[in-house]
C-alpha cells in the first residue's frame, strides 16, 4: 500500500515480473466481482457485466454505487436528447 486516500480508499502498487497482459490475467483469475450487500447469492459469471455501470472508466471496474445501475448508455442517450 502506497497511499491512504481521503475517501477511505487505498492506493496499492503490485510488483510483478511480467507484462501487463499477464498481470491482468492473474488478477482476473484471483478476483471476484463484488455484489451489493442486499444480494444474497454466490457470484455468477454474468455479474461482471450485470453490475457494470456507465461510470466505469477503467478495465475491470465493476459494482459502482448501485444507485447508478439503472443508468444505461441507451437511457443516457434518451435523456440527452431531451435537453
Amino acid at each position: 500500500m502506497i497511499d491512504n486516500t481521503t475517501s477511505r480508499g487505498r492506493t496499492i502498487r503490485f510488483l510483478f515480473d511480467g507484462d501487463g497482459d499477464a498481470f491482468s490475467k492473474i488478477v482476473e483469475t484471483l478476483g471476484e466481482t463484488p455484489l451489493p450487500k442486499y444480494i444474497k447469492r454466490k457470484v455468477e459469471p454474468a455479474d461482471k457485466e450485470r453490475f457494470q455501470t456507465i461510470y466505469a472508466k477503467k478495465k475491470g471496474a465493476v459494482s459502482a454505487p448501485t444507485a447508478g445501475l439503472h443508468f444505461t448508455k441507451q437511457l443516457m442517450k434518451r435523456l440527452q436528447s431531451k435537453v
